[in-house]
């Protein structure tokens, strides 16, 4: 009975030290080649009103890039104005588009509707990581009361190139 105890045991010390060699090289493998996710991160100065829904930055210049915000005013806004901050931090041109439409045409005179507890996206923008690592756009609006108010979306991190 003890031979064969011995022997078993021989056997799984042999054979696991094969497994975990597999293993550790299978996870340095995924580490390795894995594709990164992207670690930048949005918030509203009025997540009252305007809240940050979700953010879908993956990589600088991805023409995927997304941040969805929420409208929780009681009714619909008119959304008059899109800022970005003068730090370069996103890169905007003139194809950043909000819900399809050139932020670049968006003003008090042509402003873009949005209903109530609709979403806001926000796409067609790249970031700059060489301006650092936080940036912060503007969203000014009008409410349902006509009250002008701002939102100043705040992104911090940088997407992994």
């Amino acid at each position: 009975m003890n031979c064969r105890a011995q022997v078993a045991l021989d056997y799984l010390v042999a054979y696991g030290w094969i497994f975990v060699a597999v293993a550790t090289f299978f996870g340095l493998l995924t580490f390795i080649y894995a594709p990164p996710i992207a670690n930048v991160s949005c918030a509203s100065s009025d997540p009252v009103r305007i809240a940050v829904k979700g953010v879908n930055i993956s990589t600088p210049t991805s023409p995927l890039n997304e941040i969805t915000l929420q409208n929780l005013n009681s009714g619909a806004i008119s959304i008059t104005g899109v800022a970005v901050d003068g730090a370069g931090y996103f890169e905007t041109g003139n194809a950043m588009a909000l819900n399809g439409a050139p932020a670049s045409g968006i003003s008090p005179a042509n402003a873009l509707a949005v209903g109530g507890s609709a979403e806001i996206s926000i796409k067609n923008f790249f970031i700059n990581k060489e301006k650092g690592k936080n940036g912060r756009m503007t969203i000014s609006y009008t409410d349902s009361g006509g009250q002008s108010l701002e939102a100043n979306i705040s992104c911090n991190g940088w997407p992994l190139s």
